[in-house]
């Protein structure tokens, strides 16, 4: 047994639930689901809009993962990932505006704005770094689960969008948790000045933040019991810290907090009372 195993003993099926390949399926369901959940709580659910928004946020979370790596992408290669994955994302674009009008159509091309700043490769000592987790954290987290809902009910409430404002608090550590994967995995050695510093702490203790703040301004929609369930769910990011954090690979971490961000979206979804 190695020394780092004996600091870090393995959780079972840890390996398997991390795979990459989970990471890709469940992107899509923790920017979206949250908003199913609460959305077919009144209303009966279309599927080809559910079916086109899924397609809409798997291609989002694809392109992120390949314009991520850019920097490692020869010229053309790069002209190609550009070409492909907008015309894939204008698909969906174009059936939104059609549907549901332009100004649906314009947030879902917003979103596709935001993430192309994963192009720039922003580590977290750039100046722009703070834009850009704050940015997707909401494109990701608060309008994918707004357009989610807008699919299937055309209308949203104040109520249950700040549902997805507070959702986007935890989205903005899980991006952040693997920004930091990512750069304890570079062989190359960055300078982080204190303000980085300071906001790397700040970003990392994000999901811990939420939760106070999310049962403050939702907690009467909430059973005691269902608050209770949410807030075990904070084991889960303890457990990356404690077990995780310097012993797995940046794709298995992020699929990690896919899952966290799944259980979220089922705990909040199914318990939250309208």
């Amino acid at each position: 047994m190695s020394a780092n195993s004996m600091v870090h003993p393995e959780i079972p099926y840890m390996k398997q639930l991390t795979n990459p390949l989970w990471g890709i399926l469940l992107a899509p369901i923790s920017y979206s689901f949250l908003g199913f959940f609460l959305a077919i709580k009144t209303n009966a659910i279309p599927l080809s809009g559910l079916l086109v928004l899924y397609f809409f946020l798997f291609i989002i979370n694809l392109q992120e993962m390949m314009y991520s790596k850019f920097y490692k992408v020869p010229k053309r290669g790069q002209s190609v990932v550009l070409l492909l994955t907008n015309f894939l994302l204008l698909l969906p674009i174009v059936y939104f505006v059609q549907t549901f009008g332009i100004r649906i159509g314009i947030i879902a091309a917003l979103v596709v704005g935001v993430n192309h700043s994963w192009i720039f490769h922003l580590q977290s000592n750039h100046p722009a770094y703070a834009y850009h987790v704050l940015l997707n954290a909401l494109a990701k987290f608060t309008v994918g689960n707004f357009l989610m809902y807008y699919t299937i009910t055309h209308q949203i409430s104040n109520s249950v969008f700040q549902v997805f404002l507070c959702y986007a608090i935890f989205g903005i550590s899980m991006i952040q948790f693997k920004q930091k994967s990512v750069e304890r995995y570079n062989p190359e050695k960055l300078d982080y000045p204190v303000w980085s510093m300071f906001l790397s702490l700040i970003f990392n203790l994000c999901w811990l933040i939420a939760y106070p703040i999310s049962f403050y301004i939702l907690g009467d929609h909430f059973s005691l019991f269902a608050l209770v369930l949410i807030g075990i769910s904070g084991i889960v990011p303890i457990l990356y810290h404690l077990l995780l954090k310097k012993s797995e690979k940046p794709n298995r971490i992020g699929t990690y907090f896919y899952w966290y961000a799944t259980l979220l979206t089922i705990l909040i979804g199914i318990f939250y009372q309208l």
